[in-house]
């Protein structure tokens, strides 16, 4: 496949992602997932030989991450997270104490699996560099909103979303330079880590509710 169809998919995926997190377009989770899904599609088209499936798997982590949101408030718009976000705050600080618990790790695993999956520098040029970094913005981003995000009613709602997504971009930015020096067989074994975290995650939010 040509590095070009590699950078398409890539610039699409986070170009939707942006949309579906900033509110331009309303949708689902699923929808905001798919994005990130184009990203690792792109990605996996350029990756190194013997790490093609490292990516896909790492994402398929923060997918799972993602979902348990939806299980969390029993819904899949990403509007009404918002507005439950709003009223109650962030999904990891809402009672019942195992449920915020259990969002907060199934976080932490997905930011470690979103460093692992962005990890690699690939074949690229140009654009391909900058979208590289921006891909880590739109993670970020993309958790912040699910997990953090408020609906940007006024500026302290605004201020708390937007640091949200420096922080969790900066973290995801960190665990990508940490991970470019481990072999894949290291990082396939922490994405193993934060799939099997973000199951329990989700069986534990599952029976709070």
């Amino acid at each position: 496949m040509s590095p070009a169809a590699s950078i398409a998919a890539r610039v699409a995926g986070a170009v939707t992602a942006f949309g579906f997190a900033l509110g331009v377009v309303d949708g689902p989770v699923v929808g905001v997932v798919g994005a990130l899904a184009l990203i690792a599609f792109g990605r996996s088209l350029a990756a190194p030989a013997g790490t093609e499936l490292l990516g896909p798997l790492a994402f398929a982590v923060v997918a799972g991450a993602s979902g348990i949101v939806a299980l969390r408030w029993s819904s899949l718009e990403l509007a009404e997270i918002r507005a439950i976000q709003a009223v109650l705050g962030p999904t990891v600080a809402v009672a019942p104490d195992q449920a915020a618990i259990a969002a907060g790790v199934a976080l932490g695993a997905a930011i470690i699996a979103a460093g692992i999956w962005l990890a690699d520098d690939l074949a690229d040029s140009g654009l391909g560099v900058v979208w590289r970094w921006l891909e880590v913005v739109a993670v970020g981003l993309v958790l912040a909103t699910l997990f953090a995000g408020p609906e940007a009613a006024g500026v302290p709602e605004f201020a708390l979303w937007a640091g949200a997504t420096a922080v969790l971009s900066g973290l995801v930015a960190l665990v990508r330079i940490l991970a470019r020096p481990a072999s894949a067989g290291v990082r396939l074994a922490v994405v193993a880590v934060t799939a099997a975290a973000v199951a329990a995650a989700a069986g534990i939010v599952g029976r709070a509710g």
